[in-house]
């Protein structure tokens, strides 16, 4: 059961930092764009 909430606690940190690391992307794209 422990390894089943570090897997899925390691997934949602995974799914955090893609969510937070595309929204710096668009933030990037807008100031270098405008």
């Amino acid at each position: 059961m422990f390894q089943k909430l570090f897997n899925l606690s390691k997934l949602d940190v995974a799914y955090f930092l893609i969510f937070t690391g595309s929204l710096v992307f668009m933030y990037f794209a807008m100031v270098t764009s405008g």
